[in-house]
Protein backbone atom coordinates (compact mmCIF):
# COMPACT_ATOMS: atom_id res chain seq x y z
CA UNK A 1 0.00 0.00 0.00
CA UNK A 2 1.01 3.67 -0.85
CA UNK A 3 1.43 5.98 1.49
CA UNK A 4 1.35 9.63 1.57
CA UNK A 5 3.70 11.69 3.61
CA UNK A 6 1.37 15.04 3.40
CA UNK A 7 -1.51 13.46 4.68
CA UNK A 8 0.61 12.36 7.98
CA UNK A 9 1.77 15.43 8.09
CA UNK A 10 1.44 16.79 11.78
CA UNK A 11 1.10 20.78 13.24
CA UNK A 12 3.25 19.37 16.03
CA UNK A 13 6.71 18.59 16.41
CA UNK A 14 8.83 16.11 18.52
CA UNK A 15 8.81 18.43 21.13
CA UNK A 16 5.22 18.91 21.25
CA UNK A 17 4.61 15.16 21.44
CA UNK A 18 6.48 14.67 24.53
CA UNK A 19 5.62 15.33 27.86
CA UNK A 20 6.61 18.91 29.31
CA UNK A 21 6.77 22.14 31.38
CA UNK A 22 5.40 25.49 29.76
CA UNK A 23 6.00 28.76 31.59
CA UNK A 24 3.46 31.61 30.39
CA UNK A 25 4.18 35.77 30.81
CA UNK A 26 1.63 37.95 32.20
CA UNK A 27 1.69 41.30 31.43
CA UNK A 28 -0.39 44.20 32.06
CA UNK A 29 -0.40 47.60 31.23
CA UNK A 30 -1.14 51.00 33.02
CA UNK A 31 -4.80 50.57 31.32
CA UNK A 32 -5.33 47.45 32.75
CA UNK A 33 -4.98 45.59 29.40
CA UNK A 34 -3.27 42.15 29.29
CA UNK A 35 -0.84 41.13 26.57
CA UNK A 36 -2.74 38.65 24.38
CA UNK A 37 -0.23 36.86 20.92
CA UNK A 38 -3.21 35.18 18.18
CA UNK A 39 -1.31 31.44 18.21
CA UNK A 40 -1.14 30.29 14.83
CA UNK A 41 -0.52 26.41 15.28
CA UNK A 42 -3.32 26.31 17.99
CA UNK A 43 -5.59 28.76 16.63
CA UNK A 44 -6.28 30.35 19.60
CA UNK A 45 -5.84 33.83 21.88
CA UNK A 46 -3.04 33.14 24.61
CA UNK A 47 -0.73 34.95 26.92
CA UNK A 48 2.85 34.94 25.69
CA UNK A 49 3.91 31.03 26.54
CA UNK A 50 6.47 29.01 25.28
CA UNK A 51 8.13 25.25 26.30
CA UNK A 52 10.75 25.19 29.31
CA UNK A 53 13.81 23.65 27.90
CA UNK A 54 16.00 20.92 30.03
CA UNK A 55 17.79 21.91 32.46
CA UNK A 56 16.14 25.48 32.66
CA UNK A 57 13.61 26.55 35.56
CA UNK A 58 10.34 27.58 34.92
CA UNK A 59 11.26 31.25 35.77
CA UNK A 60 14.79 30.67 33.30
CA UNK A 61 11.92 29.35 30.75
CA UNK A 62 10.09 32.26 30.93
CA UNK A 63 12.43 35.06 30.26
CA UNK A 64 13.79 33.19 27.13
CA UNK A 65 10.47 32.87 25.82
CA UNK A 66 9.96 36.56 26.43
CA UNK A 67 12.91 37.48 25.01
CA UNK A 68 12.27 35.47 21.94
CA UNK A 69 8.77 35.92 21.49
CA UNK A 70 7.97 39.06 22.07
CA UNK A 71 11.79 41.02 22.67
CA UNK A 72 11.81 42.27 26.55
CA UNK A 73 13.96 41.13 29.31
CA UNK A 74 12.07 40.29 32.17
CA UNK A 75 13.76 41.49 35.35
CA UNK A 76 11.15 40.79 38.25
CA UNK A 77 8.32 38.00 37.60
CA UNK A 78 6.35 36.26 40.27
CA UNK A 79 4.71 32.53 39.51
CA UNK A 80 0.84 32.79 40.79
CA UNK A 81 0.11 29.30 39.88
CA UNK A 82 1.00 26.17 38.27
CA UNK A 83 -1.28 23.46 36.48
CA UNK A 84 -1.16 20.27 34.83
CA UNK A 85 -3.42 19.13 32.02
CA UNK A 86 -3.74 16.27 29.75
CA UNK A 87 -4.17 17.38 26.39
CA UNK A 88 -4.66 14.71 23.02
CA UNK A 89 -1.47 15.97 20.24
CA UNK A 90 -2.08 13.89 16.81
CA UNK A 91 -4.14 10.90 19.08
CA UNK A 92 -1.23 11.16 21.43
CA UNK A 93 -2.12 11.81 25.09
CA UNK A 94 0.46 14.66 26.90
CA UNK A 95 1.24 16.24 30.11
CA UNK A 96 1.98 19.79 29.93
CA UNK A 97 2.87 21.56 33.38
CA UNK A 98 2.25 24.86 32.93
CA UNK A 99 3.52 27.69 34.94
CA UNK A 100 2.14 31.22 34.79
CA UNK A 101 3.61 33.88 35.38
CA UNK A 102 3.32 37.55 36.43
CA UNK A 103 5.94 39.90 34.66
CA UNK A 104 6.59 42.66 37.54
CA UNK A 105 9.33 44.60 35.23
CA UNK A 106 11.03 44.24 31.97
CA UNK A 107 12.83 46.89 29.61
CA UNK A 108 12.37 46.56 25.71
CA UNK A 109 9.36 47.21 23.64
CA UNK A 110 7.18 44.63 22.90
CA UNK A 111 6.69 43.26 18.96
CA UNK A 112 5.54 40.46 17.36
CA UNK A 113 9.25 38.49 17.02
CA UNK A 114 7.86 35.40 15.87
CA UNK A 115 4.88 36.23 13.21
CA UNK A 116 4.95 32.84 11.80
CA UNK A 117 3.46 31.43 15.42
CA UNK A 118 2.04 34.34 16.27
CA UNK A 119 -0.68 36.03 13.59
CA UNK A 120 -0.09 39.63 15.90
CA UNK A 121 0.39 40.59 19.67
CA UNK A 122 -1.46 43.03 21.56
CA UNK A 123 -3.10 44.80 24.86
CA UNK A 124 -6.90 43.66 25.20
CA UNK A 125 -9.17 43.86 27.91
CA UNK A 126 -9.82 39.96 29.50
CA UNK A 127 -13.48 40.96 28.85
CA UNK A 128 -12.76 41.75 24.80
CA UNK A 129 -10.91 38.37 25.02
CA UNK A 130 -13.63 36.62 26.04
CA UNK A 131 -15.72 38.62 23.90
CA UNK A 132 -14.15 37.94 20.67
CA UNK A 133 -15.96 34.40 19.92
CA UNK A 134 -11.93 32.75 19.84
CA UNK A 135 -10.61 29.92 21.43
CA UNK A 136 -8.82 30.82 24.45
CA UNK A 137 -5.46 29.10 25.97
CA UNK A 138 -6.39 27.23 29.03
CA UNK A 139 -3.46 29.68 31.03
CA UNK A 140 -6.38 32.69 30.21
CA UNK A 141 -9.02 30.70 31.33
CA UNK A 142 -7.32 29.71 34.31
CA UNK A 143 -6.06 33.12 35.31
CA UNK A 144 -9.61 34.50 35.18
CA UNK A 145 -11.38 31.60 37.07
CA UNK A 146 -8.68 33.00 39.66
CA UNK A 147 -8.39 36.42 39.49
CA UNK A 148 -11.34 37.31 37.63
CA UNK A 149 -11.43 39.93 34.19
Amino acid sequence: MEQYSFLMESRFNEEDLRNHETSAGVIINDNGEYCIQDHVKHDMLTFPIGKVKPPETPLEGLKTEMKEELGITVQKAKELFNYKRVYDFDGKKIVINTHVFLIEKYTGTIKNKEPKKHRWVRFMTLDNVVKSKRRIADCVLEYIKRYGK
